[in-house]
């Protein structure tokens, strides 16, 4: 009993003692006020944010504490612009959250490569290589932060595809679902890498390659800065007797058949404290992709296991650094071509952008310093709608060195050079960037073999 009493006595003490240390040193949020959200619903935005009503912010720690916050939300993506600030309320503060929404419906056309990148496309510029169609998303959609995705394509590729994502399905909005049903049909196919370079292979009688997915993705997001994503699907490959010739690639599909079906598992997991998602500058992101297919007509098991890990760096005085860390490991050794790519896809070694290095595992290293050579937001009065009347502008000067290494024991064609060797490359270069999410990278890069080129990129550099 007296240890009971004496708990209890602890208990009583510790209480006084925090409540008189918020009320010296911290701030209650008596209000939280939304301004600007015409179309999105106020819970999508407190679903972003790490306090509520009612708690206690450290006045010492209350702008970080709102800047941080104010990047949260503006990492929805669904806001140009997101302004924090605190108001003296009441023995408390007023938390005033000021928004200009985007546009977010957007029908628009496209033209597309049919190239890896730009790039690869620009050495040909053959504009027979392109493919246009017409996209219609929203980004909103009834202003609850889901996504509707319509895509179509007609040309070197056909493609339909329909993607409706719902965040959060339940009152505590840590719960959502994505369904995903695609058709995708092509006469050039990537039929194999000789001399570190694609080779492609065009049947003019018969598409030669067509594809049909069905996919269901259940999101769960416990905290503010975790996801979870668990998907299954069914996809159905079937490609032209042409490409299984023996002089093409037998091996396109698993088994030398021309019919792959596969039952995937997928499993994304992402950790995201940068500052601004579109373009960091400052903090970290780590994701982790495990996927396992079964080979319906092989029989067989394939399964790969990837990450990405990035680092930001404020070094000051207008100074920033970062550092990717990106690799794969994959089994079987014994893999069908169309599931052995590795670097020179998404992601590749900067300097080595016209090729591409197949195998079952590598590791790669990204490394950048730039310094900001001009910031501002830029008014354009001619334009009447507010999502755009202001253009935040930046522009960087770059100095980056990446390096990396694919692991293969299949596809040794001829002048596969690449394939088991250490692959460095060098260069500088201007990144542009406005409304944070539009960027265009000029970059003179030179690699380890004496190879240079001028490449321009439309995403982040890391």
């Amino acid at each position: 009993m007296p240890i009971f009493r004496l708990i209890l006595l602890y208990g009583f003490f510790f209480q006084v003692a925090s409540v008189l240390a918020m009320d010296g040193d911290s701030l209650l949020v008596k209000e939280i006020s939304l301004k600007g959200n015409r179309v999105t619903k106020s819970f999508i935005i407190l679903r972003e944010l790490d306090f509520e009503l009612g708690d206690y912010i450290n006045s010492e720690t209350l702008n970080i504490r709102l800047n941080q916050n104010r990047n949260q939300i503006f990492n929805t993506r669904l806001f140009n612009a997101v302004k924090v600030s605190a108001l003296p309320k009441e023995d408390g503060i007023l938390v005033l959250i000021e928004l200009t929404e985007k546009w977010y419906i957007w029908p628009h056309p496209v033209v597309i490569f049919a190239d890896r990148n730009f790039n690869i496309w620009w050495e040909t510029k053959d504009i027979g290589r392109l493919n246009a169609g017409l996209n219609v998303y929203d980004y909103n959609f009834r202003g609850r932060a889901e996504k509707l995705r319509i895509k179509t394509l007609i040309g070197y590729t056909r493609l339909f595809m329909v993607d409706y994502e719902i965040p959060y399905i339940d009152k505590q909005k840590k719960k959502g679902l994505e369904f995903q049903l695609g058709y995708q049909s092509t006469k050039e196919v990537w039929l194999k890498a000789e001399n570190n370079r694609l080779q492609f292979l065009f049947d003019p009688n018969q598409r030669a390659v067509r594809r049909f997915g069905v996919d269901i993705s259940y999101l769960y997001r416990p905290k503010i800065f975790t996801r979870h994503r668990f998907t299954l699907g069914w996809e159905d490959l079937l490609v032209s007797d042409t490409l299984l010739h023996a002089g093409q690639n037998p091996d396109y599909l698993a088994g030398q058949r021309n019919r792959q079906t596969s039952i995937k598992l997928f499993y994304t997991f992402k950790y995201d404290r940068r500052d601004i998602a579109y373009y960091p500058l400052k903090g970290h992101f780590i994701e982790i992709n495990a996927e396992p297919r079964y080979l319906v007509e092989d029989r067989s098991i394939y399964a790969d296991l990837r990450w990405n890990a990035e680092k930001f760096f404020d070094l000051g005085v207008n100074f920033y650094a970062g550092a990717a860390f990106r690799g794969k490991v994959s089994f079987p050794e014994k893999q069908p071509y169309n599931l052995y790519q590795s670097l020179g896809y998404k992601f590749f070694v900067r300097g080595f952008e016209p090729y591409v290095v197949d195998g079952q595992h590598y590791g790669l290293i990204e490394t950048n310093i730039k310094y900001c050579l001009y910031s501002k937001d830029i008014h354009l009065p001619f334009i009447r709608m507010d999502q755009f009347k202001k253009a935040p502008t930046a522009v960087y000067l770059t100095a980056y060195t990446d390096g990396g290494y694919v692991h293969s024991t299949r596809f040794q064609e001829p002048g596969n050079t690449y394939q088991n060797t250490w692959l460095q490359g060098y260069g500088m270069g201007l990144d542009f960037v406005t409304y944070y999410d539009r960027v265009l990278r000029v970059e003179y890069s030179l690699n380890a073999f004496g190879r240079k080129g001028l490449y321009l990129h439309f995403t982040a550099p890391l």
